[in-house]
This record gives C-alpha cells, structure tokens and sequence, in this order.
C-alpha cells in the first residue's frame, strides 16, 4: 500500500559529481520504481543540475507528502521546511566540526548546522544515516532511532579497461575538497618520504575543490618545502571523465584525513583498481570494511614504507583488490529500497521490522528463526567464547552482534528490541530499557516478542496544561509521569484560562511528530471550549490524551461541560485519582487510573492504546509507532 502521494528530496545546494547530490539522483530512481512520484530540490541549484533539480521556491507539497532532507550544513530555509505541511525524515550525511574551516561563511553555516540538527527530532517521522558512524550522531541528538543508507549504488563506471593495468603507474591520488580536515598537507609530507626513498618518479594528484584559499596556500608552501615543485599536481575539480583518467593511471589511493562521514571516494578508488589506504577516522574505517588498508597513523615514513610495501608485492596486492572488489560488491547489493520502505512505513505511522540479537548456540538461533514470523528479523551473535562475529541486517550494515549483551545493546540503539539470554532462571528476552520477558511466561517466541515490543514502547509526547490554581501541580504530576516512562517530550504548552489564545501554528507543527499530545485540565478553571480547540488541533495529526485535575466533585456542570469539549477529539481519558476517577464516571466519563505506583509499562500501554486510537479516528491504519 503506497501511503504517500510523493516522496521528494532537498538538500541545501547540487552540483555536478557532488556526491549528495548523485545520491539524491540514485535514490530518486529507487523512489520511482517504488511507484512514488518524486523530485529533487535544492536552494542552490549548480550549473549543470538545472534538469534535474528544482529550486526550493518551486516546492508545492502535496497532500499526502514526505520530504526525505539530505542534512549536511546549515540551511537558510529551515522554517521553510519544518513547519510545512508534510512528513519529513532526514539523511545525515554528516556536518564537518566547524573548528576545522575557519574562513567565515563557511564556519557560520557549520555552526548553523550543528544547532539545526538539535531542532530535527522534533519536527522528523524518521531518520536515516549514510554510515552508522553519522547514526550515533543523531541519536545523540535526540532521535529514538535512526537507519542507515550507505553513499553508494552503482561503482561499474569506474571499473577500468582491460589495458589499465599495463600503464597504472605508482602515483598517489587523493580527492576531496582542500581543506585542513583532509589533511592534504600531512600528504605532501608523507608522499615527499615515498618519492625520495620508493619511487623517484612517483606524483601525487590531488582532486577537489579550491576555494578555501588559505589551506590551498599552506599546501603550495609544503609542496615547494619538500622539493615537490612539479611532481604535486592539485587539479580542482574535475569531470568524471578526467577523475577516471587519474583513478586509472595512478597505483594508490592515499587518506590521511581527519573526519569523514563516510566515504564515497574510497570507493571509487576501490572500484577502480587502485589499492587504498587510509587513516581510519571518523567512518573510515566502516567504509572500509576490512578492505584495502588501513594506516596506523599519519607519520611519512610509515606511510610511504607502507605504500611502497604493498605496491611491491604482486601477489599481496592482488589480494588487496580482491578483498576491495568484494566490499565495493557489498554496497552494491545493498537493500536500499528495503531501507526506504521501512523509513516510509514508519513516517506513515507503521512498526517496520523487530530486530531481535541472539546471544547462543547455533540451533537455538534456528528454532528462533524459524518460529519469530516474518515481522522479525533474526541477528544471530556466537556462542559465548567465540569469536565476535555477527549477520549484518538491513539498515545495520557490518555491524556485529557481540557475545556482550551491554555492547549489543549499545550499537544497535534502538534498532534492537529484545536481546536473547539464557540464565539459571530460564531463557529471558530483554529490553535496552531493561524490561525481561521469560519465555516460560508466554505463547512462544512470537508472543515473547510481541510482549518485549509493547513493553519496549516509548511514545514521544507533547504535553498542555490548560486553567489557572493548581496548573503548576497538574504540570508536575505529568511530568513525573513522562519521566517515569522515559518518554520523549516534544513540546510543552502552559496556558492560563485568562487570555487564552490557543496554539500557534509553529507549535501545532512541533506537536505533529507526536505519537500522542496530554492536556492536562484544571477542573475548577479551565474553558470548556478552550479544550475543545486545542484537542481539535493536536487529534488531527496524533492520539489525544485529556487527564482532570482538581476537585471534580464539586463541579458537577464542569464535567458535563467537559465531556462535551472532548467528544469526537479525545482518545483517552485519565484520572489523577481514585476520587476523581469516580467523580468522572459518576458524570458517565470513563478514566483510567494513573497514579504516582503506576508502573512505566501500564503507561506505555495507555500511550500507545490512544496513538493507535487516534489513528483509527484519523482514517488510518491503527498501527502506532514503536
């Protein structure tokens, strides 16, 4: 079922050979295939780009609508996108630490995008990462969970002609833009060691764009400073048909950069039939995957000795290809629509799939495949002992499972529900949250683990206060409730009854990436139909959910008043009380009790019972979001 109308994709500039912007191309090919209408926008649209994508001002959403936002530097357009009327869920990419570029511009949109990024869980369905070293980034900034997508689809452009090899030289190459996190001057240094002590005749070719003047300056100065004048080239940026010409007349492909996020380039080098070494910073070394090599550090002896090494010995070089054609065949083969469809699932209110890590011997891992149902997928970790080793999973790529549950837990934040133990008291499944579930307990794997997902549950939550007097005890009694439950608070609202002016729209924006919206209610204060149109607002995106506060049998006329504000917006009702309770229902209002005891699981299911309401009352699928 194809929930969306469109699914299109912005990213804050495009160029020709940018490596976002192929993506966002690649992905628009998956997007179309999948039946979706999509387009890409940009706010800067570069010279070459013009058929293929949209400016920003052109963007018209449609009615069912979900933008997929490239995020990667600060955007002048932000508002733009976060309060318009659609879906959103970002691809990080990365944002470079903006103590690494100094020139202005550039370190102001660095910074930019750094607070930006603390803003998106509150306006996203959902997240994806290009490597899951930019994953825990998003999950430290706020993100319940997060996917990753890798930067590649198709390297068979830069596999080289059969009579390369006769020519391939044992020059250097590097592409990335010249700036210090690239660290082109360590490479001067460490190619000058390799060129006076290896190969005499040896260059090194540097690729990227030039516009940071002042690093570009520090890298002449090294080159005329090692004696390399002529045998270091730095061609700016180049065609695709001028980069394979270099990729294929040079022997080694060189890193020693600082911070990357993933990694295209070394990709491509491995496509070509370079050997590649790198420094294995940032996602480096997850690009890599054990192929190619990686460098120790960035000392020029041991780089060029390494280099040289590796280019002397046919054999091991062999290898070395080898083991980079299978790892480039890797992303290659990668599930990227199966990806998009789980990320699509999940901004349009659905479970997507339950990972589950085993911990144990190989027949158990069997009886748990075969028995979980085809809503769950299976990592399977060594028996205890063994060597660290795993199955990588869709939107998990290369990650192992470890014998260590804490360790598991931790890499596969959130994308983990249940990780499998056996202990002296039975075979247990458990939540990161800490949550067990015995197997003894219930109807098999299936309804283990269907009752690990419930208990699991952590519903993100806006939250109203509404009426004078005791608001600020209501909002308290709330708020230690949502922190009992681990809750994810996206927006908070006190309003007074006096001057009531309602939600904003920007607030009614932050409150639609809830799973449920709580208003909170002074029962000898509040406006009837003050109620009535906050409820109205938030239950047209998320389930509502009203508790009453104060003393409700005393006002009898409140309650009525009350339960005609709420009729046909509220999903759920909550009493503060075991008084209030009967007042309520006394009034024919039916509550549940919540109490400062309840425990967090009972709270989860009052959650995700009223998300899953509101959906139903909203025309839409009644599966609420895990």
């Amino acid at each position: 079922m194809i929930f969306y109308d469109r699914v299109d994709q912005f990213h804050q500039s495009t160029d020709v050979g940018d490596a976002i912007t192929s993506e966002m191309l690649s992905l628009r090919s998956v997007l179309r295939s999948m039946g979706y209408q999509s387009d890409v926008y940009a706010e800067r649209v570069g010279l070459g780009c013009e058929s293929d994508v949209l400016r920003i001002s052109q963007y018209r959403p449609a009615r069912r609508q979900l933008m997929l936002w490239h995020f990667s530097i600060g955007v002048d357009c932000f508002e733009l996108l976060a309060t318009a009327r659609h879906d959103i869920a970002v691809v990080y990419h990365n944002i470079t630490p903006p103590e690494f570029i100094s020139e202005p511009l550039s370190n102001f949109y660095l910074h930019l995008g750094r607070e930006q990024l603390r803003e998106l869980p509150d306006v996203c369905s959902a997240a994806m990462a290009d490597s899951n070293f930019n994953r825990r980034e998003l999950l430290e900034a706020g993100f319940r969970r997060a996917y990753v997508l890798p930067v590649w689809s198709d390297g068979s452009r830069f596999v080289p002609p059969a009579s390369v090899e006769a020519r391939r030289s044992g020059d250097w190459l590097f592409v990335g833009r010249l700036i210090p996190n690239k660290r082109q001057v360590d490479l001067v240094r460490a190619f000058a060691a390799y060129q006076r002590d290896f190969d005499p005749s040896a260059r090194l070719v540097l690729v990227g764009n030039t516009t940071y003047r002042e690093y570009v300056e520090a890298i002449r100065k090294e080159i005329a400073a090692q004696g390399l004048t002529g045998r270091v080239e730095l061609l700016g940026k180049v065609d695709e048909r001028e980069l394979l010409e270099v990729m294929w007349s040079c022997g080694a492909y060189v890193s020693l950069s600082e911070h990357e996020g993933f990694g295209v380039p070394l990709l491509e080098a491995m496509a070509a039939g370079m050997a590649v070494f790198a420094v294995g910073s940032g996602a480096v070394a997850e690009t890599m995957g054990g192929a190619g090599v990686l460098l120790a550090d960035r000392d020029p002896a041991t780089v060029a000795e390494t280099v040289a090494g590796l280019l002397g010995d046919r054999a091991e070089l062999d290898r070395t290809r080898e083991a980079q054609n299978h790892r480039v065949r890797y992303f290659e083969d990668f599930d990227r629509a199966g990806v998009l469809r789980a990320v699509i699932d999940e901004c349009s209110g659905g479970h997507g799939r339950v990972l589950v890590a085993v911990d144990g011997p190989a027949e158990l891992f069997e009886a748990v495949a075969a028995t979980a149902g085809a809503d769950f997928e299976v990592l399977q970790a060594p028996a205890s002992g063994s060597p660290a080793s795993g199955s990588p999973a869709a939107g998990f790529p290369d990650l192992t499972v470890t014998t260590s549950l804490t360790r598991a837990a931790g890499d596969l934040t959130s994308g983990v529900v249940g990780i499998y133990r056996s202990d002296s008291g039975g075979e247990v499944l458990a939540s990161r949250y800490g949550e067990e579930v015995r197997l003894g307990r219930v109807e098999g794997w299936r309804g283990a683990l269907q009752d690990l997902l419930r208990k699991a549950y952590r519903p993100r939550v806006g939250f109203v206060v509404l009426g004078a007097g005791d608001t600020g005890d209501a909002a308290a009694w709330l708020r230690a409730r949502l922190a009992s439950l681990g809750a994810l608070i996206v927006e908070q609202q006190v309003i007074p009854s006096a001057g009531w002016g309602g939600l904003c729209a920007a607030d009614a924006v932050k409150m639609s990436v809830a799973d449920v919206v709580h208003i909170a209610v002074n029962a000898g204060s509040f406006d009837p139909a003050a109620v009535a149109s906050v409820a109205g607002a938030a239950g047209r995106c998320c389930g509502v959910v009203v508790s009453v506060h104060g003393d409700l049998a005393a006002s009898p006329a409140g309650i009525v008043d009350l339960l005609v504000a709420y009729r046909g917006h509220v999903d759920t009702v909550v009493a503060a009380g075991g008084d209030d309770q009967a007042a309520l229902a006394g009034a024919g209002v039916s509550a549940h009790l919540v109490e400062l005891a309840t425990p967090p699981g009972a709270l989860a299911d009052l959650y995700r019972d009223a998300a899953a309401a509101g959906r139903v009352r909203r025309g839409l699928a009644s599966a609420a979001r895990w």
